[in-house]
Formats: C-alpha cells, sequence, structure tokens
C-alpha cells in the first residue's frame, strides 16, 4: 500500500491507504487526531472521538507546569528531566493525585524522552496563546471547523468546565463521563467501550 504523509503539528504520521476510519484520540493524541482529521483531504476518516484533548487553555495544567519548569532551568534538559522524572511533575501525579490511572500514566512518562515531552508541552502552549474569552484559539477552532461527524469525551473535573462551556456555545457534540479523571477508558472501562462501541456502529 502507498503510504501518504500528513505533517501533523511538526511531525510526520503515515497514513496508509485506508477509508472509513474512525480515529480516536486521547489527551495529546485528542490535538494530533484534530490535525489528523483536518488535513484529510481524501475523507478516510469518518468519524473522530476526541477523548479530553485540548481545546482550550487551562486544561494544559500538566503542560504549562512542564513548561515553567522548563523556563526555570534554562531549558537543561538534565535538569528538567530530573523535575520530570523525580521531582515536581512526579509530585503532581503521584502525591497530590496518586489513582490507577496516574501510576499507568506516569509509568509511561519515566518512559518519555524529556526533550519530547518539552517539545510537545510548549507546543500545545503556543497553540492556545492568545485565546479570547469564547475559548478560541488555534486547536479550538481546527476541531470547530472540521467537517465529519465528531463527539468530545470529558470527565466531570472542573478544569474541563471551559471546553464543555466551548462546545455547547458552538452547539458541538460533547458526552460526559461521571468521573474525575482524565483516563476515562481505564477509570469508567466498560462504560467507555460501551459508548465506543455504539459511536462507531452508529
Amino acid at each position: 500500500m502507498k503510504a501518504e504523509i500528513v505533517s501533523l503539528l511538526g511531525h510526520n504520521i503515515f497514513i496508509r491507504d485506508l477509508k472509513d476510519i474512525v480515529l480516536v484520540g486521547h489527551s495529546y493524541g485528542g490535538v494530533l487526531g484534530t490535525f489528523m482529521c483536518r488535513g484529510d483531504e481524501k475523507r478516510r476518516i469518518k468519524k473522530f472521538v476526541n477523548v479530553e484533548g485540548c481545546i482550550t487553555r487551562d486544561t494544559l495544567v500538566l503542560s504549562t507546569n512542564a513548561v515553567t519548569a522548563l523556563g526555570q532551568f534554562n531549558h537543561g534538559m538534565s535538569e528538567f528531566g530530573n523535575w520530570l522524572h523525580e521531582g515536581g511533575f512526579k509530585k503532581i501525579l503521584l502525591e497530590d493525585n496518586e489513582s490507577a490511572s496516574t501510576i499507568k500514566y506516569f509509568d509511561s512518562v519515566i518512559e518519555c524522552d524529556p526533550a519530547a515531552f518539552a517539545q510537545t508541552a510548549e507546543e500545545l502552549v503556543m497553540r492556545t496563546e492568545g485565546e479570547d474569552e469564547s475559548g478560541n484559539n488555534e486547536i479550538s477552532l481546527a476541531y470547530k471547523e472540521l467537517e465529519l461527524p465528531r463527539i468530545f469525551c470529558a470527565g466531570t473535573r472542573p478544569v474541563m468546565d471551559s471546553t464543555k462551556g466551548f462546545l455547547s456555545g458552538n452547539n458541538l457534540d460533547w458526552k460526559e463521563f461521571n468521573v474525575v479523571s482524565h483516563w476515562l477508558m481505564l477509570d469508567r472501562r466498560e462504560e467507555f467501550y460501551a459508548f465506543l462501541d455504539g459511536y462507531i456502529m452508529a
């Protein structure tokens, strides 16, 4: 199969010659999915499920903390890596907000290159700069303007209220799961996958 390169947020993503794709993206994957859908000129993606991907700026708690730390360390990757793996970031996740899902997430952070994590955080923060009072920024506008069926899935955390307000204000579909968590597919596994199955088959 011939591969086509789609440039997303400075990265090259290879999409094989498929069609009728239902794309599901969680967190940063929801942002990547948004831009992947926008760049899908051949209309191979038929539906998109964005699971707590960034829409409004104030959802970027971890990324904002990472960018702040990066500045404090003058972009020194050794110091930033220590903050990420052993310092402040670890404290935020495992001491201030410990749960089974945050432990699983931190296990993946341990394997992440600090420079890659820093670049991702900086890009997310940069692409939400200049957000207006209605929640319009580069990412939210890209999501709003998609021309395919899509739905945003969110938990009940207060930090998601601005995103839900943006979605409701723009008549965009969203579904709330009764969990104070960023990891809906872990903490509400049966409910989430039952919903996902139904959405895919509808």
